[in-house]
């Protein structure tokens, strides 16, 4: 409506040519458009002051910290109780194996147990009741006595919860600790004791039909 209002008008409006308005053939038109014109732009100005304002008196704080939170609720928190590869080692660090389901995490959890005879912290820490022990140890089960086990379970969000209250990490008593969370894992360290992150990959396309086919019978699965 504005649109064809001004353009209707507009023929009623003169130019001398010094570019001076001369609206002697119609003056109330002419001076009816340019009213409106600045009528149009009132709003915006009035916004645009009003949003600088905002701005100029909102603490520095403020705006960070929203900055802040909108990228919190876009990523997940930093992984800070993780060492960087090109950290040198140290005392204190423990190696954290993530394990990929269907990428030969299980046949590597052997090769640290049976060939390396290294003590773990894994999801066959808790069997034969030891889910209900109230105090760490390192034990080796009946069914498969060539490995060692610490009585805590790691591959899940509680077992990591009762892992941190029993004080897992700075014990050092697992020589590797095997998890399935990776973020939540964060939790069991602090900035003296650090983990140290290795993995197992398999090509994308090839896992995923491993796991289709292998959660066809795997209903023990419970991180799935």
């Amino acid at each position: 409506m504005a649109l064809s209002l001004l353009k209707a008008n507009n023929s009623d409006c003169r130019y001398d040519h010094h570019g001076n308005l001369n609206n002697k053939h119609s003056p109330y038109k002419c001076g009816s458009i340019i009213r409106y014109k600045n009528f149009l732009l009132l709003p915006i100005i009035v916004l645009y002051l009003i949003g600088s304002l905002s701005l100029n008196f909102a603490p520095k704080e403020t705006l960070v910290n929203r900055s802040y939170d909108r990228l919190e609720e876009q990523y997940p928190a930093p992984l800070d109780g993780f060492k960087d590869i090109w950290d040198p080692p140290e005392e204190f660090d423990t190696p954290v194996f993530w394990h990929i389901l269907k990428s030969g995490g299980t046949s590597f959890k052997n090769i640290l147990g049976k060939c390396h005879r290294l003590t773990m912290a894994s999801e066959e820490g808790i069997l034969e009741g030891h889910d209900q022990d109230t105090e760490l140890v390192a034990f080796n089960m009946v069914d498969n006595p060539w490995h060692k086990f610490v009585n805590v379970d790691t591959t899940h969000i509680e077992g990591l919860k009762r892992a941190k209250e029993m004080g897992l990490v700075p014990s050092r008593i697992s020589d590797v600790i095997v998890v399935d969370h990776l973020f939540e894992a964060n939790q069991l360290f602090d900035s003296l004791h650090k983990g140290r992150l290795f993995a197992v990959f398999r090509d994308p396309v090839d896992r995923e039909i491993s796991l289709f086919h292998y959660l066809q019978y795997a209903t023990w699965e419970k991180n799935l």
